[in-house]
Protein backbone atom coordinates (compact mmCIF):
# COMPACT_ATOMS: atom_id res chain seq x y z
CA UNK A 1 0.00 0.00 0.00
CA UNK A 2 0.88 3.43 -0.68
CA UNK A 3 -0.71 7.20 0.76
CA UNK A 4 0.17 10.60 -0.85
CA UNK A 5 -0.72 13.99 1.21
CA UNK A 6 -1.74 16.26 -1.29
CA UNK A 7 -1.34 19.20 0.97
CA UNK A 8 2.48 18.27 2.38
CA UNK A 9 3.44 16.22 -0.12
CA UNK A 10 4.50 13.91 2.47
CA UNK A 11 4.15 9.85 1.19
CA UNK A 12 3.76 7.04 3.32
CA UNK A 13 4.89 3.09 2.45
CA UNK A 14 3.64 -0.13 3.56
CA UNK A 15 6.79 -3.00 4.00
CA UNK A 16 5.03 -5.10 1.60
CA UNK A 17 5.80 -1.87 -1.05
CA UNK A 18 9.31 -1.96 0.21
CA UNK A 19 9.42 -5.49 -0.45
CA UNK A 20 8.07 -5.16 -3.96
CA UNK A 21 10.16 -2.36 -5.01
CA UNK A 22 13.32 -3.89 -3.22
CA UNK A 23 13.93 -0.53 -1.26
CA UNK A 24 15.39 -0.04 2.40
CA UNK A 25 14.92 3.47 2.85
CA UNK A 26 11.26 4.32 1.58
CA UNK A 27 10.43 7.90 0.48
CA UNK A 28 9.20 10.64 2.21
CA UNK A 29 7.76 12.91 -0.17
CA UNK A 30 6.81 12.85 -3.55
CA UNK A 31 10.11 13.88 -5.06
CA UNK A 32 11.73 10.91 -3.40
CA UNK A 33 8.99 8.66 -4.68
CA UNK A 34 9.19 9.45 -8.55
CA UNK A 35 13.15 9.09 -7.84
CA UNK A 36 12.67 5.27 -7.89
CA UNK A 37 10.92 5.04 -11.15
CA UNK A 38 12.33 4.79 -14.27
CA UNK A 39 13.39 8.26 -15.68
CA UNK A 40 11.46 7.27 -19.12
CA UNK A 41 8.09 6.81 -17.22
CA UNK A 42 8.18 9.65 -14.66
CA UNK A 43 6.20 12.04 -16.87
CA UNK A 44 3.72 9.09 -17.21
CA UNK A 45 3.05 9.07 -13.43
CA UNK A 46 2.59 12.58 -13.33
CA UNK A 47 0.19 12.72 -16.27
CA UNK A 48 -2.10 9.71 -15.01
CA UNK A 49 -1.94 11.49 -11.45
CA UNK A 50 -3.06 14.40 -12.56
CA UNK A 51 -5.78 13.34 -15.02
CA UNK A 52 -7.30 11.55 -11.58
CA UNK A 53 -6.62 14.02 -9.43
CA UNK A 54 -8.59 16.68 -11.91
CA UNK A 55 -11.36 13.83 -12.49
CA UNK A 56 -10.60 13.28 -15.71
CA UNK A 57 -10.20 9.58 -14.69
CA UNK A 58 -12.08 7.76 -12.46
CA UNK A 59 -8.78 6.38 -10.86
CA UNK A 60 -5.44 6.11 -11.51
CA UNK A 61 -3.83 2.75 -13.00
CA UNK A 62 -0.76 2.95 -15.16
CA UNK A 63 1.81 0.33 -15.47
CA UNK A 64 5.58 1.28 -15.26
CA UNK A 65 9.38 0.48 -14.13
CA UNK A 66 10.10 1.21 -11.70
CA UNK A 67 15.01 1.64 -11.13
CA UNK A 68 15.56 1.89 -7.55
CA UNK A 69 19.88 2.34 -7.01
CA UNK A 70 20.44 -1.23 -5.53
CA UNK A 71 18.51 -4.49 -7.28
CA UNK A 72 17.00 -4.81 -10.51
CA UNK A 73 14.40 -2.78 -12.55
CA UNK A 74 11.23 -4.02 -11.95
CA UNK A 75 7.68 -3.64 -13.87
CA UNK A 76 4.34 -2.97 -11.48
CA UNK A 77 1.11 -1.87 -12.03
CA UNK A 78 0.52 2.01 -9.85
CA UNK A 79 -3.10 1.88 -8.91
CA UNK A 80 -4.79 5.02 -6.66
CA UNK A 81 -8.13 6.16 -5.87
CA UNK A 82 -8.54 9.88 -4.41
CA UNK A 83 -10.07 10.52 -1.26
CA UNK A 84 -13.64 11.70 -3.16
CA UNK A 85 -13.84 15.44 -0.99
CA UNK A 86 -14.98 18.38 -3.30
CA UNK A 87 -10.99 19.08 -2.49
CA UNK A 88 -9.11 16.22 -2.93
CA UNK A 89 -6.54 16.15 0.10
CA UNK A 90 -5.36 12.43 -0.37
CA UNK A 91 -4.58 9.69 -3.16
CA UNK A 92 -4.27 6.05 -1.40
CA UNK A 93 -3.30 3.03 -3.77
CA UNK A 94 -0.97 -0.33 -4.10
CA UNK A 95 1.27 -1.93 -6.78
CA UNK A 96 1.33 -4.99 -8.42
CA UNK A 97 4.67 -6.80 -9.16
CA UNK A 98 4.30 -7.84 -12.93
CA UNK A 99 8.30 -8.36 -13.73
CA UNK A 100 7.42 -12.27 -13.87
CA UNK A 101 4.53 -11.57 -16.11
CA UNK A 102 6.78 -9.04 -18.53
CA UNK A 103 9.74 -11.33 -18.95
CA UNK A 104 7.77 -14.08 -20.11
CA UNK A 105 6.05 -11.44 -22.99
CA UNK A 106 9.33 -10.92 -23.87
CA UNK A 107 10.43 -14.00 -24.31
CA UNK A 108 7.36 -15.05 -26.26
CA UNK A 109 8.12 -11.88 -27.88
CA UNK A 110 11.93 -12.93 -28.79
CA UNK A 111 10.73 -15.76 -30.05
CA UNK A 112 8.57 -14.77 -32.26
CA UNK A 113 10.73 -12.06 -33.92
CA UNK A 114 14.16 -14.28 -33.62
CA UNK A 115 15.00 -17.22 -35.56
CA UNK A 116 15.84 -20.23 -32.86
CA UNK A 117 19.23 -21.41 -34.58
CA UNK A 118 21.06 -18.12 -35.15
CA UNK A 119 19.62 -15.98 -32.85
CA UNK A 120 19.12 -13.41 -35.42
CA UNK A 121 15.91 -11.61 -36.08
CA UNK A 122 13.58 -13.38 -38.70
CA UNK A 123 11.59 -12.03 -41.39
CA UNK A 124 8.63 -10.49 -39.43
CA UNK A 125 11.27 -8.38 -37.11
CA UNK A 126 12.50 -7.66 -40.57
CA UNK A 127 9.51 -5.83 -41.74
CA UNK A 128 8.85 -4.48 -38.55
CA UNK A 129 12.27 -2.80 -38.94
CA UNK A 130 11.84 -1.92 -42.35
CA UNK A 131 8.20 -0.42 -41.69
CA UNK A 132 10.11 1.98 -39.23
CA UNK A 133 12.67 3.06 -41.54
CA UNK A 134 10.36 3.76 -44.24
CA UNK A 135 8.05 5.87 -41.85
CA UNK A 136 11.34 7.58 -41.24
CA UNK A 137 12.25 8.23 -44.67
CA UNK A 138 8.62 9.87 -44.99
CA UNK A 139 9.43 12.00 -43.01
CA UNK A 140 13.45 12.58 -43.60
CA UNK A 141 13.80 12.27 -47.70
CA UNK A 142 17.63 12.00 -46.26
CA UNK A 143 17.16 9.53 -44.24
CA UNK A 144 18.23 6.90 -46.87
CA UNK A 145 19.09 2.93 -46.18
CA UNK A 146 20.25 0.27 -47.98
CA UNK A 147 19.59 -3.62 -48.03
CA UNK A 148 21.94 -6.16 -48.42
CA UNK A 149 20.83 -10.04 -49.53
CA UNK A 150 23.24 -12.69 -49.58
CA UNK A 151 23.18 -16.26 -50.31
CA UNK A 152 25.85 -18.51 -49.19
CA UNK A 153 26.95 -20.53 -52.68
CA UNK A 154 27.60 -24.11 -51.74
CA UNK A 155 25.76 -24.77 -48.23
CA UNK A 156 23.72 -27.09 -49.59
CA UNK A 157 26.39 -29.58 -50.71
CA UNK A 158 27.90 -29.03 -47.30
CA UNK A 159 24.30 -30.18 -45.83
CA UNK A 160 24.63 -33.18 -48.29
CA UNK A 161 27.86 -34.32 -47.13
CA UNK A 162 28.30 -33.58 -43.76
CA UNK A 163 25.06 -33.77 -42.64
CA UNK A 164 22.40 -31.27 -41.69
CA UNK A 165 24.77 -31.15 -37.62
CA UNK A 166 27.42 -29.22 -39.66
CA UNK A 167 25.04 -26.94 -41.65
CA UNK A 168 23.21 -25.97 -38.48
CA UNK A 169 26.55 -24.96 -37.19
CA UNK A 170 28.26 -23.11 -40.23
CA UNK A 171 24.70 -20.83 -39.91
CA UNK A 172 25.13 -20.67 -36.39
CA UNK A 173 28.66 -19.43 -37.08
CA UNK A 174 27.25 -16.92 -40.24
CA UNK A 175 25.25 -15.60 -37.39
CA UNK A 176 27.75 -14.56 -35.09
CA UNK A 177 29.90 -13.28 -38.28
CA UNK A 178 27.10 -11.01 -38.86
CA UNK A 179 26.70 -9.15 -35.75
CA UNK A 180 30.39 -8.71 -35.77
CA UNK A 181 30.96 -7.46 -38.65
CA UNK A 182 27.83 -4.87 -39.15
CA UNK A 183 27.53 -1.31 -37.41
CA UNK A 184 25.86 -1.28 -34.30
CA UNK A 185 22.78 0.85 -35.92
CA UNK A 186 23.07 -2.28 -38.49
CA UNK A 187 19.84 -5.01 -38.52
CA UNK A 188 21.38 -8.49 -39.78
CA UNK A 189 18.47 -11.39 -39.80
CA UNK A 190 18.26 -14.45 -41.44
CA UNK A 191 15.36 -15.19 -43.93
CA UNK A 192 15.62 -18.36 -44.34
CA UNK A 193 17.59 -21.43 -45.20
CA UNK A 194 21.14 -20.06 -46.22
CA UNK A 195 19.87 -16.64 -47.06
CA UNK A 196 20.22 -13.25 -44.72
CA UNK A 197 19.62 -9.66 -45.16
CA UNK A 198 21.49 -6.81 -43.38
CA UNK A 199 19.50 -3.40 -42.88
CA UNK A 200 22.31 -0.24 -43.08
CA UNK A 201 20.63 2.80 -42.08
CA UNK A 202 22.44 6.35 -42.13
CA UNK A 203 25.05 5.32 -45.20
CA UNK A 204 26.03 8.49 -47.48
CA UNK A 205 25.86 6.60 -50.68
CA UNK A 206 25.63 4.11 -52.41
CA UNK A 207 29.93 3.54 -52.69
CA UNK A 208 29.48 3.81 -49.05
CA UNK A 209 26.89 1.07 -48.26
CA UNK A 210 29.51 -1.06 -51.00
CA UNK A 211 32.57 -1.06 -49.49
CA UNK A 212 30.23 -2.15 -45.89
CA UNK A 213 28.79 -4.37 -47.92
CA UNK A 214 32.45 -6.43 -49.21
CA UNK A 215 33.74 -6.36 -45.59
CA UNK A 216 30.84 -8.71 -44.57
CA UNK A 217 31.21 -10.44 -47.51
CA UNK A 218 35.01 -10.69 -46.90
CA UNK A 219 34.22 -11.50 -42.91
CA UNK A 220 32.38 -14.50 -43.98
CA UNK A 221 34.93 -15.94 -46.23
CA UNK A 222 36.92 -16.80 -43.50
CA UNK A 223 37.15 -20.93 -43.54
CA UNK A 224 34.73 -22.67 -40.81
CA UNK A 225 35.90 -25.41 -38.99
CA UNK A 226 33.12 -27.64 -37.69
CA UNK A 227 34.38 -31.33 -36.63
CA UNK A 228 38.11 -30.28 -37.71
CA UNK A 229 36.71 -30.22 -41.02
CA UNK A 230 37.37 -26.62 -42.53
CA UNK A 231 34.55 -25.19 -44.88
CA UNK A 232 35.06 -22.35 -46.87
CA UNK A 233 31.97 -20.42 -47.01
CA UNK A 234 31.55 -17.31 -49.97
CA UNK A 235 28.43 -15.52 -50.38
CA UNK A 236 27.10 -13.96 -53.46
CA UNK A 237 25.53 -10.33 -52.61
CA UNK A 238 22.78 -8.24 -54.06
CA UNK A 239 22.61 -4.79 -52.66
CA UNK A 240 19.82 -1.98 -52.74
CA UNK A 241 19.92 1.82 -51.85
CA UNK A 242 16.41 3.39 -51.55
CA UNK A 243 16.46 7.36 -52.72
CA UNK A 244 12.89 7.79 -52.00
CA UNK A 245 10.15 6.78 -49.86
CA UNK A 246 8.49 5.11 -52.87
CA UNK A 247 9.03 0.81 -51.90
CA UNK A 248 7.95 -1.50 -49.18
CA UNK A 249 9.69 -4.08 -46.84
CA UNK A 250 8.46 -6.64 -49.82
CA UNK A 251 9.54 -4.51 -52.47
CA UNK A 252 13.21 -4.04 -51.51
CA UNK A 253 13.40 -7.32 -50.33
CA UNK A 254 12.62 -8.57 -54.08
CA UNK A 255 14.93 -6.01 -55.29
CA UNK A 256 17.75 -7.18 -53.25
CA UNK A 257 16.87 -10.81 -54.38
CA UNK A 258 17.22 -9.94 -57.65
CA UNK A 259 20.17 -8.29 -57.66
CA UNK A 260 22.16 -11.14 -55.45
CA UNK A 261 21.30 -13.62 -58.26
CA UNK A 262 22.85 -11.17 -60.80
CA UNK A 263 26.09 -11.41 -58.67
CA UNK A 264 25.97 -14.93 -58.58
CA UNK A 265 25.98 -15.05 -62.38
CA UNK A 266 29.01 -13.18 -62.23
CA UNK A 267 30.85 -15.28 -60.00
CA UNK A 268 30.88 -16.07 -56.08
CA UNK A 269 31.15 -13.38 -53.58
CA UNK A 270 30.60 -10.75 -55.86
CA UNK A 271 28.22 -7.80 -54.72
CA UNK A 272 25.76 -5.99 -57.03
CA UNK A 273 24.49 -2.79 -56.54
CA UNK A 274 21.16 -1.32 -57.52
CA UNK A 275 19.82 1.71 -56.48
CA UNK A 276 16.58 2.57 -56.54
CA UNK A 277 15.83 6.19 -58.08
CA UNK A 278 12.48 6.13 -58.47
CA UNK A 279 10.79 3.29 -56.78
CA UNK A 280 11.01 0.03 -56.10
CA UNK A 281 9.70 -1.10 -58.97
CA UNK A 282 12.60 0.96 -61.34
CA UNK A 283 13.29 -1.43 -64.24
CA UNK A 284 15.95 -2.30 -66.16
CA UNK A 285 15.04 -0.95 -69.62
CA UNK A 286 14.47 2.17 -67.70
CA UNK A 287 18.25 2.04 -66.39
CA UNK A 288 19.34 0.66 -70.19
CA UNK A 289 17.59 3.61 -71.66
CA UNK A 290 18.88 6.56 -69.11
CA UNK A 291 22.49 5.37 -69.65
CA UNK A 292 21.80 5.03 -73.53
CA UNK A 293 21.47 8.88 -73.40
CA UNK A 294 23.81 9.73 -71.09
CA UNK A 295 26.56 10.18 -73.52
CA UNK A 296 24.62 12.36 -75.90
CA UNK A 297 23.18 14.35 -73.21
CA UNK A 298 26.68 14.69 -71.57
CA UNK A 299 26.22 12.58 -68.60
CA UNK A 300 29.40 10.15 -68.93
CA UNK A 301 32.75 11.08 -67.60
CA UNK A 302 35.76 9.12 -66.50
CA UNK A 303 37.10 9.89 -63.14
CA UNK A 304 41.02 8.23 -62.73
CA UNK A 305 42.63 6.59 -59.22
CA UNK A 306 46.71 6.75 -59.27
CA UNK A 307 48.48 3.23 -58.68
CA UNK A 308 51.79 3.40 -56.44
CA UNK A 309 54.47 1.48 -55.82
CA UNK A 310 54.54 1.52 -51.58
CA UNK A 311 57.94 2.54 -51.30
CA UNK A 312 57.60 6.38 -51.26
CA UNK A 313 55.12 5.92 -52.63
CA UNK A 314 55.14 6.70 -56.01
CA UNK A 315 52.87 6.75 -58.72
CA UNK A 316 53.02 4.43 -61.68
CA UNK A 317 49.81 4.87 -63.59
CA UNK A 318 46.31 5.36 -63.60
CA UNK A 319 43.02 3.07 -63.70
CA UNK A 320 40.12 5.36 -65.45
CA UNK A 321 36.19 4.19 -64.08
CA UNK A 322 33.17 5.32 -65.82
CA UNK A 323 31.02 7.19 -64.13
CA UNK A 324 27.32 8.83 -64.74
CA UNK A 325 26.12 12.19 -63.78
CA UNK A 326 22.78 9.85 -63.02
CA UNK A 327 19.55 12.43 -62.47
CA UNK A 328 18.50 13.19 -59.05
CA UNK A 329 21.34 10.79 -57.30
CA UNK A 330 24.54 12.69 -58.94
CA UNK A 331 27.92 11.18 -59.96
CA UNK A 332 27.61 7.21 -59.55
CA UNK A 333 29.19 3.88 -60.95
CA UNK A 334 27.76 3.78 -64.14
CA UNK A 335 28.15 -0.57 -64.18
CA UNK A 336 27.22 -0.47 -60.69
CA UNK A 337 24.09 1.83 -60.62
CA UNK A 338 23.05 0.93 -64.12
CA UNK A 339 21.37 -2.42 -63.06
CA UNK A 340 21.53 -5.64 -65.89
CA UNK A 341 23.01 -3.56 -68.13
CA UNK A 342 22.53 -5.02 -71.90
CA UNK A 343 25.28 -6.61 -73.97
CA UNK A 344 25.01 -3.95 -76.61
CA UNK A 345 25.03 -0.85 -74.30
CA UNK A 346 28.22 -2.72 -72.02
CA UNK A 347 29.85 -2.83 -75.20
CA UNK A 348 28.44 1.05 -76.06
CA UNK A 349 29.71 2.05 -72.86
CA UNK A 350 33.45 0.40 -73.08
CA UNK A 351 34.19 1.58 -76.29
CA UNK A 352 33.11 5.19 -74.97
CA UNK A 353 35.57 4.86 -72.18
CA UNK A 354 38.56 3.69 -74.06
CA UNK A 355 37.73 6.18 -76.22
CA UNK A 356 37.85 9.30 -73.75
CA UNK A 357 40.55 7.65 -71.33
CA UNK A 358 42.62 8.11 -74.54
CA UNK A 359 41.87 11.25 -75.11
CA UNK A 360 42.25 12.58 -71.88
CA UNK A 361 45.41 10.69 -71.28
CA UNK A 362 47.21 11.86 -74.37
CA UNK A 363 45.50 15.92 -73.66
CA UNK A 364 47.57 15.61 -69.96
CA UNK A 365 50.56 14.14 -71.91
CA UNK A 366 50.64 17.03 -73.95
CA UNK A 367 50.05 19.33 -71.28
CA UNK A 368 53.38 17.84 -69.61
CA UNK A 369 52.06 15.26 -67.63
CA UNK A 370 53.87 12.00 -67.17
CA UNK A 371 51.45 9.13 -67.08
CA UNK A 372 53.38 5.62 -67.07
CA UNK A 373 50.54 3.44 -67.68
CA UNK A 374 46.69 4.59 -68.31
CA UNK A 375 44.12 1.06 -67.17
CA UNK A 376 40.77 0.60 -68.84
CA UNK A 377 38.97 -2.11 -67.54
CA UNK A 378 37.26 -3.47 -70.52
CA UNK A 379 33.93 -6.04 -70.20
CA UNK A 380 33.30 -9.50 -72.09
CA UNK A 381 31.19 -8.55 -74.40
CA UNK A 382 33.64 -5.77 -75.91
CA UNK A 383 36.35 -8.38 -75.53
CA UNK A 384 34.91 -10.78 -77.90
CA UNK A 385 34.29 -8.16 -80.56
CA UNK A 386 36.10 -8.68 -83.44
CA UNK A 387 36.02 -4.72 -84.59
CA UNK A 388 38.01 -4.34 -80.88
CA UNK A 389 41.69 -4.30 -82.19
CA UNK A 390 41.29 -2.91 -85.50
CA UNK A 391 39.52 0.24 -83.91
CA UNK A 392 42.14 0.38 -80.81
CA UNK A 393 45.01 0.20 -83.25
CA UNK A 394 43.18 3.48 -85.61
CA UNK A 395 42.61 4.91 -82.29
CA UNK A 396 46.21 4.46 -81.45
CA UNK A 397 47.42 5.55 -84.84
CA UNK A 398 45.82 8.83 -84.53
CA UNK A 399 46.44 9.99 -80.72
CA UNK A 400 50.29 9.18 -81.02
CA UNK A 401 49.52 7.14 -77.75
CA UNK A 402 52.56 4.77 -77.12
CA UNK A 403 50.90 1.24 -77.45
CA UNK A 404 53.30 0.03 -74.32
CA UNK A 405 51.33 3.03 -71.71
CA UNK A 406 47.90 0.95 -72.48
CA UNK A 407 46.26 -1.53 -69.95
CA UNK A 408 42.98 -3.87 -70.74
CA UNK A 409 42.20 -4.21 -67.68
CA UNK A 410 40.05 -7.87 -67.77
CA UNK A 411 38.11 -9.49 -64.86
CA UNK A 412 38.94 -13.12 -64.31
CA UNK A 413 35.17 -14.20 -64.87
CA UNK A 414 34.92 -12.33 -68.02
CA UNK A 415 37.31 -14.58 -69.80
CA UNK A 416 35.47 -17.72 -68.17
CA UNK A 417 35.01 -20.29 -71.29
CA UNK A 418 37.20 -18.01 -73.87
CA UNK A 419 40.53 -19.09 -75.11
CA UNK A 420 43.55 -16.78 -74.39
CA UNK A 421 43.98 -16.34 -78.33
CA UNK A 422 40.81 -14.13 -78.02
CA UNK A 423 43.51 -11.61 -76.62
CA UNK A 424 46.41 -12.10 -79.86
CA UNK A 425 44.92 -9.63 -81.74
CA UNK A 426 45.76 -6.45 -79.38
CA UNK A 427 48.87 -8.34 -78.03
CA UNK A 428 50.39 -7.85 -81.58
CA UNK A 429 49.79 -4.20 -81.40
CA UNK A 430 51.91 -3.93 -78.38
CA UNK A 431 49.12 -3.76 -75.61
CA UNK A 432 49.22 -5.15 -72.54
CA UNK A 433 47.28 -6.84 -69.74
CA UNK A 434 45.95 -6.69 -66.25
CA UNK A 435 44.25 -9.29 -64.73
CA UNK A 436 41.58 -7.65 -62.21
CA UNK A 437 39.58 -9.16 -58.96
CA UNK A 438 42.01 -11.83 -58.50
CA UNK A 439 41.79 -14.13 -55.59
CA UNK A 440 37.57 -14.58 -55.32
CA UNK A 441 35.51 -16.70 -57.21
CA UNK A 442 36.83 -19.34 -58.87
CA UNK A 443 40.64 -17.52 -59.31
CA UNK A 444 43.22 -19.95 -61.39
CA UNK A 445 46.90 -19.66 -61.39
CA UNK A 446 47.08 -21.43 -64.42
CA UNK A 447 44.21 -18.97 -65.95
CA UNK A 448 47.28 -16.28 -65.16
CA UNK A 449 49.79 -18.04 -66.29
CA UNK A 450 48.05 -18.86 -69.48
CA UNK A 451 46.70 -15.33 -69.86
CA UNK A 452 50.20 -13.84 -68.67
CA UNK A 453 49.34 -10.34 -67.68
CA UNK A 454 51.61 -7.81 -66.91
CA UNK A 455 50.03 -7.33 -63.65
CA UNK A 456 47.48 -9.11 -61.82
CA UNK A 457 45.04 -7.30 -59.19
CA UNK A 458 43.45 -8.56 -56.02
CA UNK A 459 39.84 -7.94 -55.14
CA UNK A 460 39.31 -5.17 -52.53
CA UNK A 461 37.30 -7.71 -50.78
CA UNK A 462 40.54 -10.05 -50.27
CA UNK A 463 42.97 -6.79 -49.52
CA UNK A 464 40.34 -6.13 -46.64
CA UNK A 465 40.28 -9.59 -45.41
CA UNK A 466 43.73 -9.87 -45.35
CA UNK A 467 44.36 -8.02 -42.03
CA UNK A 468 42.48 -10.18 -39.74
CA UNK A 469 42.36 -13.45 -41.52
CA UNK A 470 45.14 -15.55 -41.81
CA UNK A 471 44.20 -17.67 -44.44
CA UNK A 472 43.13 -14.81 -46.94
CA UNK A 473 46.61 -13.46 -45.72
CA UNK A 474 47.90 -16.82 -47.12
CA UNK A 475 45.80 -16.86 -50.03
CA UNK A 476 47.96 -12.79 -51.45
CA UNK A 477 51.02 -15.01 -50.61
CA UNK A 478 50.57 -17.57 -52.41
CA UNK A 479 48.98 -15.81 -55.68
CA UNK A 480 52.26 -13.21 -55.45
CA UNK A 481 54.90 -16.04 -55.36
CA UNK A 482 53.31 -17.14 -58.37
CA UNK A 483 52.74 -14.20 -59.93
CA UNK A 484 56.83 -13.26 -59.09
CA UNK A 485 58.07 -16.26 -60.45
CA UNK A 486 56.76 -15.58 -63.34
CA UNK A 487 57.67 -11.82 -63.25
CA UNK A 488 53.87 -10.94 -63.36
CA UNK A 489 53.61 -8.03 -61.24
CA UNK A 490 50.89 -7.63 -58.22
CA UNK A 491 47.99 -4.67 -57.36
CA UNK A 492 46.51 -4.83 -54.10
CA UNK A 493 42.96 -3.15 -54.70
CA UNK A 494 40.84 -1.54 -52.34
CA UNK A 495 43.77 -0.36 -49.98
CA UNK A 496 41.80 2.06 -47.12
CA UNK A 497 44.24 1.71 -44.19
CA UNK A 498 47.95 2.08 -43.52
CA UNK A 499 48.75 -1.51 -42.16
CA UNK A 500 46.86 -2.56 -45.93
CA UNK A 501 49.54 -0.91 -47.27
CA UNK A 502 52.14 -3.03 -44.76
CA UNK A 503 50.50 -6.05 -45.04
CA UNK A 504 50.44 -5.88 -49.04
CA UNK A 505 53.99 -5.05 -49.39
CA UNK A 506 55.05 -7.51 -46.69
CA UNK A 507 53.10 -10.07 -48.75
CA UNK A 508 54.78 -9.56 -52.23
CA UNK A 509 52.77 -6.90 -53.59
CA UNK A 510 54.23 -4.30 -55.93
CA UNK A 511 51.94 -2.39 -56.29
CA UNK A 512 49.03 -0.59 -54.13
CA UNK A 513 45.61 1.23 -55.13
CA UNK A 514 42.96 2.60 -53.04
CA UNK A 515 41.40 5.88 -51.24
CA UNK A 516 44.06 5.57 -48.47
CA UNK A 517 46.09 7.49 -50.89
CA UNK A 518 43.70 9.35 -53.45
CA UNK A 519 39.63 8.76 -54.11
CA UNK A 520 39.10 8.71 -58.00
CA UNK A 521 38.85 12.32 -59.87
CA UNK A 522 38.53 13.78 -62.90
CA UNK A 523 40.87 14.26 -65.25
CA UNK A 524 41.27 17.66 -64.41
CA UNK A 525 41.96 16.65 -60.61
CA UNK A 526 43.56 13.24 -61.23
CA UNK A 527 46.34 14.12 -64.12
CA UNK A 528 48.04 17.69 -62.30
CA UNK A 529 51.88 17.24 -61.52
CA UNK A 530 50.46 19.00 -58.07
CA UNK A 531 48.31 16.36 -57.41
CA UNK A 532 51.50 13.64 -57.62
CA UNK A 533 53.81 15.38 -55.04
CA UNK A 534 50.64 15.36 -52.99
CA UNK A 535 49.88 11.79 -53.20
CA UNK A 536 53.69 10.30 -53.95
CA UNK A 537 57.56 12.09 -54.45
CA UNK A 538 57.27 12.18 -57.69
CA UNK A 539 55.54 9.70 -60.86
CA UNK A 540 57.87 7.22 -62.26
CA UNK A 541 58.24 5.46 -64.99
CA UNK A 542 60.87 2.74 -63.77
CA UNK A 543 58.73 -0.30 -62.93
CA UNK A 544 56.46 -0.48 -65.97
Amino acid sequence: MWELDLATGAVFVSERWCEITGVTDPPRDLNGWLQIVHREDRDLVREAAAAHIAGTTGHLEVEIRLAPERGAARWVILRGLADGADETRRVAGSITDTTAAHHVEMSLRHQALHDPLTGLPNRTFLTEDLNRHHAIERRNPDARIALLFLDLVGFKSINDHFGHAAGDEILRVVGRRLRFATRPEDLPARLGGDEFVVVMPGLADDGAALQVAERIVAVLARPISVHDVDHRIVASAGLVMTSDDRWSPESLIREADTAMYRAKRRGSQQVEVQVLAHSAKTSEGSDNRSLATAADEGRLLLHYQPILVPEGPRVVGYEALLRWRRPGRGVVSAFRDGGLIQPDLERFLSRWSLDRAIDEAVKAIENGIDIPFLAMNINRSHLVDPSLAPSLEHKLATTDLDPDQLRLEIRSDALDGLDASVLEPLRRLGIRFHLDGFGIGDTSLRRMLDIAPVAVKIDPAITASMLDDIDSLRLVRSICAAANAADILVIAGGVELPAAVDAARQAGCTMVQGTYFSAPSSASSAFRGDQAVRIASGVSRGLL
